[in-house]
């Protein structure tokens, strides 16, 4: 009897593919992959989009009413109004024009020179804000006929120790402070910055003593200069220096 064979059923192999069913393949998976990246990158640029589109405060803002107290600023419906306290603009400090010296011989007025020497003049403002009352200021030296000397000293008062600088168009290697002295110009005693302190009375220029002196007042008027003539013919003795037998209080205004 004829019989037939089982027929054996065959597996192919992939590997065994046509070139033609390859390439197909190998296109599908580009494309795939290549739809994929561009779905993901299309996302990535819509968060960006949507993130840049907020618009970040102003530094100078301020929403929350607390923060906003602290800074010195009120917050209103979004609106900041500025309370902060602005500082005051530096003021240049006034100086007096003038110091009387009130005693029991008569006054000295005296016209102050700030252009002179500047801290001087401040020290004499010092003393006369001063709410202490001036017990140690007297006239207490008399050089007949160009010095006459005293002392402007308070407790609370600090001393100056500037001395007042060399005018303009002097030129000298010796000690420089202040104008060759004259008549009428008061400035402090041996070339210090005080507070003993003296009136040129004599007659003509006092060029011996050069430019040393820190002058920071001058006297002008007839009246006070009267008054200065008076103070030397009062009783005084000699002890190396000429000095009044008794010293005249001041009282400054």
């Amino acid at each position: 009897r004829t019989g037939t064979m089982p027929k054996v059923q065959t597996i192919s192999n992939p590997l065994n593919r046509s070139p033609r069913r390859s390439s197909i393949a190998k296109n599908i998976l580009l494309t795939a992959v290549f739809a994929l990246f561009a779905i993901t990158l299309l996302g990535f640029y819509s968060f960006k989009h949507d993130e840049s589109s907020v618009v970040p405060l102003q530094t100078n803002e301020v929403h929350d009413p607390k923060e906003a107290s602290l800074r010195g600023q009120v917050s209103n419906n979004d609106s900041v109004v500025d309370t902060s306290i602005k500082p005051l603009e530096k003021t240049e400090e006034i100086l007096p024009k003038t110091l009387t010296l009130s005693t029991v011989e008569g006054e000295i007025l005296i016209n102050l020179r700030p252009d002179l020497s500047l801290d001087s003049v401040k020290y004499i403002k010092a003393l006369l804000d001063s709410p202490k009352a001036c017990k140690n200021c007297r006239l207490y030296r008399a050089e007949q006929p160009g010095i006459l000397q005293g002392i402007l000293v308070k407790d609370d008062v600090a001393p100056n120790t500037v001395l007042g600088s060399c005018p303009e168009g002097v030129d000298t290697e010796e000690l420089c402070h202040g104008p060759i002295m004259h008549r009428g110009l008061v400035g402090w005693a041996a070339g210090e910055g005080g507070p003993d302190f003296f009136i040129d009375n004599y007659k003509r220029v006092a060029d011996w003593w050069g430019h040393e002196h820190t002058v920071w007042g001058e006297i002008t008027d007839e009246s006070s200069l009267n008054t200065v003539n008076g103070i030397f013919d009062l009783p005084k003795h000699k002890q190396g220096l000429t000095y009044l037998d008794t010293p005249i209080h001041i009282d400054m205004s």
